[in-house]
């Protein structure tokens, strides 16, 4: 009787510990895409403005083209060449490590792609976006030529790919993700209900829904808060409502 009493306060601690945790810090900050790269630099999305963040959060560089309409995706996954899509005229541009243009704005119409649903840098140094008209993923070389054209899967909702350790993840908001290999070929879908957003670190995914930080099929942070965001930084779990940015300390190891 002792025992399973033990047993009981014990788990109520792990749950208070959980259900109790806060945010060490809070910085007011509109975003509606957040990232972060392997140097633990934080990248914040309002609009058509870029901040680069330290870790700490102080300012490092921004980035603004107003006139190519507002920023749909980023991704740092090359932290020296930013991949840049504005979904209004359907155009990319790379950027440097401090924010400056490495190449002119290309527009994909211009190569046949007309509906783009999300895009990812890969390591190849290519283009992975999944094309909404083919129903399919496709991977470009450096030269905006396909090289794979993957299997017919229609997914809607679409509102990240990454590119991860010779696989790619595509999430559908508040349906899950979609496991593909890397050429494009369809292996399996994870169903995750109310999920929002998502990374990969330490070949896990973290990933927000509606209540909670979940790292693969363990919860790591209960949440009350209505977040929409999500990224993370060594031990530090990053989460946003679009108005603010809440940093949390957890037991997450190296990140990227």
């Amino acid at each position: 009787m002792k025992f399973l009493l033990v047993l009981l306060l014990s788990l109520l601690s792990i749950l208070n510990f959980f259900s109790q945790k806060e945010p060490y810090k809070i910085l007011p900050l509109k975003n509606e895409i957040l990232a972060s790269d392997i140097f633990n630099n934080i990248y914040v999305v309002d609009h058509s403005t870029i901040l680069k963040l330290d870790s700490s959060g102080n300012l490092l560089n921004t980035f603004s083209a107003k006139k190519s309409g507002n920023i749909a995706y980023i991704d740092v996954n090359d932290p020296l060449k930013i991949l840049v899509y504005y979904f209004d005229y359907n155009q990319i541009v790379f950027l440097s490590h401090n924010l400056t243009q490495l190449s002119e704005f290309i527009n994909l119409d211009d190569i046949g792609i007309t509906k783009v649903s999300a895009i990812a840098s890969s390591q190849n140094g290519g283009i992975w976006l999944y094309d909404e008209n083919k129903m399919q993923l496709l991977l470009l070389n450096n030269q905006l030529q396909i090289l794979y054209a993957g299997t017919k899967h229609y997914i809607d909702n679409i509102f990240k790919i990454i590119e991860y350790e010779q696989k790619v993840y595509v999430g559908s908001k508040n349906k899950g993700i979609y496991e593909f290999d890397n050429k494009g070929n369809f292996i399996e879908f994870h169903s995750i209900k109310e999920l929002q957003d998502f990374y990969i670190a330490q070949k896990k995914i973290f990933y927000l829904t509606g209540s909670a930080v979940i790292r693969s099929n363990e919860k790591i942070l209960d949440l009350t808060n209505n977040y929409k965001l999500i990224t993370g930084i060594n031990n530090v779990i990053i989460l946003s409502d679009l108005n603010n940015m809440f940093f949390y300390k957890v037991e997450t190891g190296n990140n990227h």
